[in-house]
């Protein structure tokens, strides 16, 4: 730090000189060379913090014992030094000092620049206090979460058990007793949220952020009512089709219970899903029934498959250190230490640390799910080079891109030309009626998440922490506005005691940020668009990557930046257009117009969006 003081008593003596030319070109030079002193020493520092806070984390994660408080004060300790480092008064000064002058800096200095602002908003020096009150609640809030023993007929069960038996459950009035008991998680959450919410708001505050929330959507380069007013186009866009999805499942779903007076919302105990943003299970494909088949395979399968898919595009295996580190597989019975159940990809060193947190076991869900796994895996990889500096490599060139390329290669790992390709499914020509069911099923999964993503759990923590939500009416918010998005409500009656929002472990633990999810898969459909068209010149419905190293090279040109280029303008470099819903609307078209005929005289309930 010496050095870079005596450099800007240097930079000032030069500006106070007026010397001409020379001296400003000298200047500028002594600029960039102090500025990239700073930028080194911090990004070795970061490193070795980030690091520390990582391993510390992944143990908690990986080996849940209750009254810990060992691997609790570890976790808290290396939270602590990053938050002292990152928001310490010479890291923030000195960045401020430097972007000051982001005329004479290069465009890799100046993202640099910003980015360590905005990793210190979350932790400045002057405001010690609050912030480890932030570091201390959140991990007394992930303990409550993943500890938590949901209860159904006064016995415990796990969250995995749970959203198992909900999915098979067919009795109505158990559905209603297993959702409930899936919500009770929310009433020892709901007072570390209003907390959060409060010191999130503060800290960032301190260094000019209206709330967290637009902290959060500063990432995108967009202010708050840019992003509330994108991600309404969205939902708006998209509209036409979700009310022809949710109309038919309105009255299939009756008829399924045998209830002859169909509801204007479906009642969330009707869905398969306790959140009601994936619908997928209600329909069963007669020629890919991926449960059914994955059944006599062994979890491993999935891996090597995975594997496979990626190897075939062009990517190296991944390193060994990888399936070394990884914690794949469910804890054996009757082990005496519990793991978090919530999926979780981990880039422990910013470099070649890369690891996965999961539980595989033979079902599509798994299988799809390893397709977005892997992907994170491998654009960790990319973007550790030499090019990315190690501030730049936190998400990758943002976060909704990089979700993007994971929900990309799980859409095409499930196409029936690569099941086909691979051996899972026969290679059998479908008829019209199962051709809509195809794209249903995948409806129910893609389209039916916007409201959910873009609307519900977006709006909710836009009001939460822009509007200053009041607690006591956090559970009312909730389902208003999942009824005007989602057309869902309760089975009954939700008070204040309640907080179902927090129950979603994102809002939890990844606050304002859920936005990343529906912006990925709008760009999803736009980029399997332009593979279909311009590299395999394939249908986008029914797309087989396999083998084609050109894909596999699109892809890791995206990857391998980083956050050193900024998203808009790379994706629109990539495949000639600025992000839109339109290739996804055109790729449901037809099951828009075959659920239209469906729908005739029926009651659609789900006013159009405004």
């Amino acid at each position: 730090m010496k050095n870079i003081i005596y450099s800007i008593l240097l930079l000032t003596l030069f500006s106070c000189n007026g010397q001409g030319n020379q001296i400003k070109e000298k200047t500028n030079l002594a600029l960039k060379d102090s500025t990239q002193q700073f930028l080194d020493s911090y990004n070795k520092t970061y490193q070795e913090l980030i690091t520390a806070s990582n391993e510390a984390l992944w143990h908690s994660y990986t080996r849940i014992v209750e009254n810990d408080t060992a691997t609790t004060n570890r976790v808290n300790n290396t939270a602590e030094k990053l938050a002292a480092f990152a928001g310490s008064d010479n890291v923030i000064n000195s960045a401020k000092y430097f972007l000051n002058k982001k005329k004479e800096l290069s465009d890799l200095q100046v993202l640099q620049l910003k980015q360590i602002i905005r990793i210190a908003a979350q932790n400045p020096q002057a405001m010690k206090k609050e912030v480890n009150e932030i570091i201390a609640c959140q991990t007394s809030q992930n303990d409550k979460y993943y500890i938590y023993d949901y209860e159904v007929d006064g016995k415990p069960w796990s969250e995995v058990a749970l959203d198992s038996m909900l999915l098979n459950e067919e009795r109505l009035n158990r559905r209603k007793e297993i959702w409930e008991a899936s919500k009770d998680l929310g009433v020892g959450l709901k007072s570390g949220l209003a907390k959060l919410r409060d010191l999130r708001n503060k800290t960032v505050q301190r260094l000019g952020y209206n709330d967290y929330f637009d902290y959060q959507v500063s990432d995108y380069n967009m202010s708050t009512d840019e992003m509330v007013a994108l991600l309404n186009q969205i939902n708006k866009e998209l509209r036409p089709l979700y009310k022809e999805i949710h109309t038919y499942i309105r009255y299939e779903l009756a008829k399924k219970y045998n209830v002859s007076d169909v509801p204007d919302l479906i009642p969330s105990h009707w869905l398969p899903e306790k959140f009601g943003q994936d619908w997928s299970s209600l329909v069963a494909l007669k020629d890919i029934n991926l449960d059914s088949i994955l059944k006599s395979k062994k979890p491993s399968w999935i891996l090597e498959q995975t594997q496979d898919l990626f190897s075939s595009i062009g990517f190296e295996k991944l390193p060994a250190s990888y399936w070394e580190k990884s914690d794949f597989y469910p804890l054996p019975p009757n082990t005496d230490y519990k793991k978090n159940f919530t999926t979780s990809s981990w880039h422990i060193n910013l470099d070649d640390d890369i690891r996965s947190l999961v539980s595989i076991e033979p079902t599509s869900y798994w299988y799809q799910f390893m397709h977005i796994e892997f992907t994170h895996m491998y654009n960790y990889m990319a973007y550790s080079n030499p090019s990315v500096p190690m501030v730049l490599r936190r998400q990758g060139i943002d976060r909704a891109y990089a979700e993007s390329m994971a929900e990309l290669m799980s859409m095409a790992a499930l196409k029936k030309s690569y099941l086909s390709h691979i051996g899972v499914v026969k290679n059998k020509k479908e008829d019209e009626e199962e051709r809509m069911k195809m794209l249903l099923k995948e409806a129910l999964n893609t389209v039916v998440f916007i409201p959910f993503s873009a609307g519900t759990v977006s709006m909710f923590e836009h009001q939460v922490y822009s509007d200053n939500l009041p607690e006591d009416e956090f559970n009312k918010t909730w389902w208003e506005l999942t009824a005007t998005y989602q057309g869902i409500a309760p089975p009954s009656e939700r008070g204040e005691d309640y907080c179902d929002a927090v129950t979603k472990m994102h809002v939890n633990s990844y606050p304002a940020e859920y936005y990343d999810y529906p912006i990925s898969t709008i760009l999803m459909y736009q980029l399997n668009e332009h593979i279909s068209n311009e590299i395999l010149h394939q249908d986008p419905r029914d797309p087989n990557y396999y083998g084609n190293e050109k894909v596999g090279a699109f892809l890791y040109e995206m990857m391998k930046l980083g956050g050193a280029k900024n998203w808009k303008e790379e994706l629109k470099s990539k495949i000639g257009s600025e992000m839109s819903a339109k290739a996804m609307v055109n790729y449901f078209e037809p099951l828009r117009n075959y659920l239209k005929k469906i729908n005739e005289g029926r009651t659609y309930t789900l006013p159009d969006f405004k």
